[in-house]
Formats: C-alpha cells, sequence, structure tokens
C-alpha cells in the first residue's frame, strides 16, 4: 500500500486487515476461530495447537497478575490504609496493638530492621 495509514478516512481504515493486540486476544482468536491452517500440510497436529495455547494462556495469566515494578511496595506491604501493623505494645501488655498504616512508606519505616 503506498497510503499512509494516518490519514487514511475512516470507510477506507476499515478495510485495511489488522493484527492482534496481545498476546491474550491472539489466543482468543486462535481458539475461537478456525485454525485449519495450521493443519495444512501435516506441520502441526491439533493436539500440538491445544497444547501450545495452553501453555501460552498460562503465561498470559502469569504476566496480567504480575504487578508492575512500581507497584511491587503496594503489593508487598498492602494498599494504602489497608495494611495493618500488628506488634506487641511497649510495656508488656499481653495483647497486640493493631493500627492503620496510611502509605507503604510509613509501613516500610515500621517494619523491624
Amino acid at each position: 500500500m503506498d497510503k499512509n495509514l494516518y490519514d487514511l478516512p475512516p470507510e477506507e481504515l476499515k478495510d485495511i486487515p489488522t493484527v492482534c493486540g496481545s498476546l491474550r486476544e491472539a489466543l482468543t482468536e486462535l481458539q475461537q476461530n478456525d485454525h485449519a491452517f495450521l493443519l495444512k500440510g501435516d506441520v502441526f497436529n491439533r493436539d500440538f495447537i491445544e497444547s501450545y495455547i495452553e501453555l501460552k494462556w498460562e503465561e498470559v495469566y502469569a504476566f496480567e497478575h504480575t504487578p508492575a515494578p512500581d507497584r511491587v511496595p503496594d503489593v508487598l506491604l498492602g494498599l494504602t490504609k489497608t495494611l495493618v501493623d500488628v506488634r506487641s505494645p511497649r510495656g508488656g501488655a499481653d495483647r497486640p496493638r493493631v493500627s492503620l498504616v496510611k502509605s507503604a512508606s510509613a509501613a516500610q519505616e515500621r517494619l523491624p530492621r
């Protein structure tokens, strides 16, 4: 195509094929739509394709449930105002002191060193 895709009007753009935007989307398409083209020529068999899809769904799940690096402190220490600090109060009382911590940084300050 010799046209700039960003300059096309919507009526022309709808006829341009697109690729999937994520592994989740690609796997959904592969499962729901016919994947007979992969079976041609006996290169792949149905069992291989189904096993591959199952393996890749595990990767999708792991990726989607892994926090972004900047969120790790919040995930490990609890979200704002939800982390509970339980320790024995000074003075030796036998019941623990429970208090809400307002932020992850405040929680880090209270952790034993």
